[in-house]
């Protein structure tokens, strides 16, 4: 799936019809800030946890269990 130009909705919707995963997309993203961080300094923390925190989302997910709106 292609992540870059989609926005929140889309996003949402591809996790929702299981077309990527809570810890798919969220090793994109922190595949781009190891990428582009050094140049953009645009993080001063990223969440070591929160591959761990993706993947009990997709477990939520898969049991059918209701996920918290951010």
């Amino acid at each position: 799936m292609e992540i870059i130009g989609k926005n929140l909705k889309e996003l949402s919707e591809a996790l929702n019809k299981k077309e990527i995963s809570s810890a798919e997309l969220t090793q994109f993203y922190l595949d781009r800030i190891a990428k582009y961080d050094g140049e953009i300094c645009a993080y001063n923390y990223v969440n070591d946890k929160v591959i761990d925190q993706a993947k009990a989302v997709d477990a939520k997910r898969a049991k059918g269990e209701s996920l918290p709106a951010y």
